[in-house]
Order: structure tokens, then sequence, then C-alpha cells
């Protein structure tokens, strides 16, 4: 019997530090959300409305949950935010972000209204009145009031700073707007990095810029990477001046100086435009072209957005830069317009207006070009005129002769157009 009463009491002993503590443990969290309300009572009185009630205050509301669903409560325990959706955010006192079906909007906290209904992919939250908004995949911003800041238009847009900018990119390239939604600085550079002292580094090419939250470029210094490439040319790119000295001037005055002579002149690159100049750092084309090449036979291929053309080293225009593409030649100038290629001379007369589908195999010192019109392969000389009509499948150039195909049989022509034989077909 003893024995029992000894095994019931060791039982009890057990058991009640397990429920004693319980009631202790909740009173505590009792007393201290109850601290988070302007009187103690406030807490009590809506504690098992309920199903979670924030232990901290954020801008005087409460974190509240119901049946899954969030809103928000002030200090006397009013319910400012009813409890049913799916996220709330409050950004102050006044405006809070609200998700709904994975859905965002802004809400007025105060009037209890939506000022714009839940509606956006995704949201930031507000910096410096300004919060970056998704909608069909396209970043923008809005202010706290829901206005519109700039068209939803940006791959991506980040986070107000401090000093008023923001980042945002547009077709891979990246810039800054201010809060107006002003693009102080274009969206042109390959990233950007906002500085802990106000400042903006940004890549570009090979150089690194330092721009202000005005968007006033301060200064540039190159990346690692083209100082090593720099290095590596810095022999050859010296040899190819008439002095060192024209080099180390040229160098202080371009951001990119071609390593390579082109018929003894050198490409150079200043604010993103190409030109050229000679060895002694001289320019003979001044650096105005989106694009430059040729330095053949005085004539030189210029690019103006996306068009081409022909000067002379006076910057005489040669060719109107209206076509598409241009390829110089030996003994003449193939253009490109539309699709169709033509011929003209050095001194920009047509030779053949274009007309033909593809224009090429230039074959020294015979003077001829390949011609394609439709699915049929012909030749031309460059001062225009036919020696073999298009009318075949296949055509093949080479230094002595010309094969050409059809109707499953082959045939060999000198360069006059004379047709000297029929060959076999190899299979």
């Amino acid at each position: 019997m003893n024995s029992t009463k000894t095994t019931i009491f060791l039982l009890l002993l057990l058991f009640i530090p397990i429920f004693g503590d319980a009631a202790p443990r909740d009173l505590r969290d009792d007393q201290e959300k109850a601290k988070n309300f302007s009187k103690p009572e406030y807490y009590y009185q809506i504690k098992n409305k309920y199903d979670f009630i924030d232990w901290t205050v954020k801008d005087g509301l409460i974190l509240v949950i119901r049946k899954g669903r969030y809103g928000c409560i002030n200090e006397k325990g009013i319910e400012i935010v009813p409890p049913k959706y799916d996220s709330v955010y409050p950004f102050n006192k006044r405006v809070a972000r609200i998700e709904l079906n994975g859905k965002w909007g802004l809400l007025d906290i105060i009037a209890g209204k939506e000022i714009i209904p839940p509606q956006y992919e995704r949201t930031y939250s507000f910096k410096e009145g300004f919060a970056a908004v998704r909608l069909n995949g396209k970043w923008g911003y809005i202010d706290i009031a829901g206005n519109d800041i700039t068209p939803l238009k940006y791959e991506a847009a980040l986070e107000f700073e401090k000093e008023g900018v923001a980042a945002i990119k547009l077709n891979g390239k990246w810039g800054y707007i201010d809060r107006t939604g002003k693009e102080i600085i274009p969206p042109k550079y390959t990233s950007t990095t906002f500085l802990k002292n106000g400042k903006i580094e940004a890549l570009l090419d090979d150089y690194i810029y330092i721009i202000n939250a005005a968007g006033k470029v301060l200064g540039r210094r190159p990346t690692s990477e083209f100082v090593k490439k720099v290095k590596k040319d810095a022999e050859r790119v010296k040899n190819n001046f008439a002095n060192p000295e024209y080099y180390y001037q040229a160098r202080g005055k371009y951001e990119y100086i071609d390593p390579y002579l082109r018929n003894g002149l050198i490409l150079v690159r200043q604010n993103e435009k190409y030109g050229y100049i000679d060895k002694t750092g001289k320019e003979v084309i001044p650096p105005r072209f989106d694009g430059i090449g040729g330095a053949f036979h005085d004539r030189f291929v210029i690019k103006l957005g996306e068009k081409y053309g022909l000067i002379d080293s006076s910057e005489k225009e040669i060719i109107p830069t209206k076509y598409d593409g241009i390829n110089l030649s030996t003994p003449c100038v193939i253009v490109k317009i539309g699709g169709k290629y033509g011929l003209v001379d050095y001194t920009g007369k047509e030779i053949i207006s274009p007309r033909y589908d593809d224009i090429g195999g230039y074959a020294p010192p015979s003077d001829t070009f390949g011609i394609k019109l439709g699915e049929k392969y012909g030749l031309i000389k460059s001062s225009g005129k036919v020696i073999i009509p298009p009318e075949y499948d296949f055509l093949s150039i080479s230094s002595s002769n010309v094969i050409v195909r059809a109707h499953g049989r082959q045939w060999l022509f000198d360069y006059t157009g004379k047709k000297i034989r029929e060959v076999p077909v190899e299979d």
C-alpha cells in the first residue's frame, strides 16, 4: 500500500512542473504583448479575436492574423486594416503595401481605402517616397499617392537612394533616373554601382566613368582588363608612330588606339566616335563617325547610324551615306540597299544599280564578279557588262576559269564569257 502511494506522489511531482510552467509562460507572453498597447486592457479585449498578434509595433500599427489573412490594428486595439490580405507591410502611419492572390497594391491606412488595388506582379519598398513596381514583366515607379513617375518600360528598376536617384535597366544597359522620372544618366552602361560617397561608377567599354548624382561625368579610369591589354599592345602601338612621343600624346587624347596600321593610318576612338590619325598623331579623318574602315585608294567607308557611305581623306562625300552595306574591292565598290546589290566606282559613279540578290567572288586579275539573281548565278565585269547571264544553278570561280552547271550538265567558261567545253559532273 505504501509503495502505491509513493508511486502516485512521484508521478504528481513529475507532472506539476510541466503543467505549472505553461500558465506563467502564456501570462508572460500576454504581459509583453500588452505593453504594445496604450492600455493593457485594449490587448485583453481583442486577444481572442485573432489567431496571432505580433509582438512588435511599427509606426503605431500591430500586425494581426485571422484565418491565414493579414491585417493591422492600432495601439488601442482598433482594427485599421481588416485581415483579408495575404501580406501587409506598413510603410508609415499612412500607407501600407498589400498583397492579395499574388498581386500587390497600396492601402491608405487611415482611410482604410485602397489607393491602388492589388494589380502589380511585384513591388519594392518605398524609399525616398517612391517604389518600383512591375506589371506585364516591365518595371516603373510610383509615388506614395499611387501616381506614375515613369512609364512601365524598364527591364529592371532598383530602390531610390537617399540622394534621390534610382538605377534602371533598358535594352540590357543601365542608367539612372531622378525624383521626377527623368533619365539623368542615359541607360547605355554595361553595369553601374552606387558608392557610399554618393557617386556612381558606370562601366562602358574599357572605362569606368565616375558620375555624380546630378548625372555629370566627373572623370574616368581604365578597367584592369584594359590596362593589361594596353600593356600587351603598347610596344606594337608605339612602333606604329613616327616617334614614341606621338603615341603618348595620342594616348592622352583618345580612349582607344588601334594596334594595327591600316594603309599607313591608325584607327582611333573618341567619345564613342571613330576616325583616323597618321603616324605623327595628326587627325586625317576626325573621330565623328559611328564606324569607319577602308583606307583604300584614299577612300574610307563610314557609318552614320545604321547607314554606310564613302568619303576621301578630305572628308568629301564620294558615295552618299544611304546604303545598308559597302564592300571595297580592287576595281570598284559593292553596295547593298534593300537587300539588293549593285556596283559603284571610286568616283561615286553608279555602274550597276542595286538589282542583284548577291554580288561577290571577285577573281583577280580578271576584273569579274559572280552574281546571283533569284536562285540563278552568272558573271559580270566591273564595268557592269554581263559576260555569263544569271541562268545557271551553280557557279564556281577560280583564278583561271569558271565552272557553271544547269539541268544536270556542267560547262567550263573563260573570263571573256566564252564556253570552252562541257565537263563531267562529279558526284
